[in-house]
């Protein structure tokens, strides 16, 4: 364990020993149940371990491990389709690491302390309780008030008891309890029993609250049963208070109590605290209660949406955008309720992509998760479409407002595909097509199979390399062509056309004739590849040629200018030669 938690760069080698030994054991190891809940608690535990030293006092919160563990795991391992997904995780699956995590040395120390605490008092009870115990206690009796009241004559104390003191009304009242503690030990023996057994399971599997439930609803039974003898004899206990009281000096008391003013200055700012955290922890539940019942709202808009009517006008649907943004209210800090706005506005510009309104609103909401958390990643590419959306209805410019926050995102979180593939794609749109290019090649190069991205990648290099052989630049235009070609894509033909035209820039003519017969054999009736053959024949001079292939594009089309064109100057330069 210790070995694998020193282990840099991707831990699922060397988990594996992937670098010495075969790939496809690191495949079946990854895939297998077994190996699988290995290699995501190590990759939980290294990331925790960073988080740790990145916020060593207070932690990170316990809101906050979702949105921070994906970036921090990114780190320990390459991203593939068999790899794990650390999104929306509740906890670390070690309870001591969760602690230190999400609170901090202070909030661990603080719970290490509970408990050492909790087993230094139960250590002391077995240590000094034994079975059966027997209590004395020396009662005093108020003086006698009035005529007629008498008390019993003192009673004897056995040899080598020492009395409680006698009242000035006549004697004292011996008190003797004999209690069976066995029931009590052997109850807090099972209750024992079950917080070690929490305690362990902890240190291995993610919290739950329920059993977090258990484990305090355990250790208060336990520390009520830590001294049933006075649980058991309140009047015995009441009877020693009273006895201590009257043994100390009046004065003495006096000199210990604190006056009024200064007790209200110590406790009053102390009671204020914690009713103010109480009423904190109140407003954080109720979020939660508040905004989770907003989701059930658009959960059943979604699912029962009536035809004919639009989302946006759902009373089910507007019911549950009022919960969400009444839940953002009651805790203004938790970004996860306004992830789930923003996706629930742009679930609505899906239907209606003229809604200016509403996307202002979800670019409100995504600037207002970026300034209470600048490093999250997915609130960018909420930014980054709603802008683009803008773009499209109001015409303008957002380029300054899209690019940054798509490459924001990819520099946050290096990893993500889908953020490359948001960045491509705008590139492309906007005809930015040299830059589109490395951002396809690096989603090719991490993950091959992403999605159309062969396909996509292809799309962008065709209109570069056009650009590049209209500018002469045959060269570059050709070691790109060469480049797509190695890449699995849909359309060869255009590719093959791409490379007619450096060929034709060069004069190959008969390196043309040759790539457009090869076109005429994928797609027949293809009027482009029998227009570059017969320009490559009559450059060459190769008349009779020509005109047949000519023929068979006024066949195929027989309005085709160009080559009525071609076959006239083919005819004036045959009856000159003549």
């Amino acid at each position: 364990m210790l070995y694998l938690l020193k282990q840099k760069g991707d831990i699922a080698v060397a988990l594996t020993d992937a670098n010495e030994g075969d790939p496809i054991g690191r495949t079946y190891f990854i895939n297998t149940r077994g190996g699988q809940s290995i290699f995501y608690r190590i990759i939980q535990y290294k990331s925790a371990l960073d988080m740790i030293c990145d916020y060593p006092l207070t932690g990170i919160g316990p809101d906050l491990l979702g949105s921070l563990l994906p970036r921090y795991a990114f780190h320990h391992y390459k991203q593939s389709p068999s790899t794990p997904e650390f999104e929306n995780v509740l906890g670390i699956h070690n309870d001591i690491l969760d602690k230190a995590t999400t609170c901090g040395v202070i909030g661990l120390g603080t719970y290490l302390w509970i408990f050492g605490a909790f087993i230094t008092c139960v250590k002391r009870h077995f240590h000094h309780s034994e079975k059966h115990t027997t209590v004395s206690v020396s009662v005093c009796p108020p003086p006698a008030r009035g005529r007629g009241k008498t008390f019993p004559p003192p009673v004897p104390l056995a040899e080598g008891e020492k009395g409680g003191g006698e009242s000035p009304g006549g004697g004292a009242e011996l008190l003797s309890v004999s209690i069976d503690q066995g029931n009590d030990r052997l109850i807090l023996s099972g209750l024992l029993a079950c917080l070690v057994g929490y305690l362990v399971q902890q240190q291995c599997n993610v919290i739950e609250y329920t059993i977090t439930l258990h484990l305090w609803i355990f250790l208060a039974a336990s520390i009520a049963l830590l001294n049933p003898i006075e649980e058991k004899n309140s009047s015995a206990r009441r009877a020693i208070k009273e006895q201590m009281s009257q043994k100390k000096p009046h004065a003495e008391t006096s000199k210990h109590t604190l006056p009024a003013p200064l007790f209200y200055l110590c406790y009053l700012p102390i009671g204020g605290i914690l009713v103010y955290g109480l009423c904190y922890l109140i407003n954080i539940y109720k979020a939660d209660v508040i905004h989770k019942k907003g989701s059930d709202y658009l959960t059943y808009a979604t699912t029962h949406q009536e035809s004919g009517i639009e989302l946006n006008k759902n009373p089910y649907w507007q019911k549950g955008l009022e919960y969400y943004k009444i839940g953002i209210l009651y805790n203004l800090r938790q970004t996860i309720y306004r992830y789930q706005l923003c996706d629930a506005y742009l679930f609505m510009l899906r239907k209606d992509l003229n809604n200016i309104d509403l996307i202002k609103q979800t670019i409100k909401e995504a600037e207002e998760i970026i300034r209470l958390d600048p490093n999250e990643d997915i609130a960018f590419t909420y930014l980054a479409n709603a802008y683009d959306l803008l773009e499209y209805n109001t015409k303008k410019d957002y380029s300054d407002k899209i690019i940054p926050a798509c490459e924001r995102a990819i520099a946050i979180n290096p990893y993500k595909l889908t953020y490359y593939d948001c960045l491509g794609t705008y590139y492309v749109k906007k005809g930015f097509y040299e830059k589109a290019i490395p951002v396809y090649k690096e989603i090719f190069h991490m993950k091959s199979d992403y999605p159309r991205i062969a396909e996509k990648l292809t799309n962008a290099y065709k209109p570069y390399i056009k650009n590049l052989i209209a500018q002469e630049q045959l060269n570059n235009a050709e070691s790109l062509l060469s480049e797509i070609q190695s890449m699995p894509h849909l359309e060869d033909n255009y590719l093959r056309k791409l490379k007619i035209l450096i060929y034709g820039k060069r004069g190959q003519w008969e390196d043309v004739v040759r790539e457009s017969e090869q076109i005429i054999s994928a797609k027949s009736d293809d009027i482009d590849a029998y227009q570059n053959i017969a320009t490559a024949y009559y450059v060459m001079k190769k008349y009779d040629d020509a005109k047949k292939t000519l023929e068979k594009i006024l066949q195929l089309s027989f309005n085709d200018q160009p080559a009525k064109d071609l076959l006239q100057a083919i005819n004036i330069i045959e009856n000159a030669a003549n």
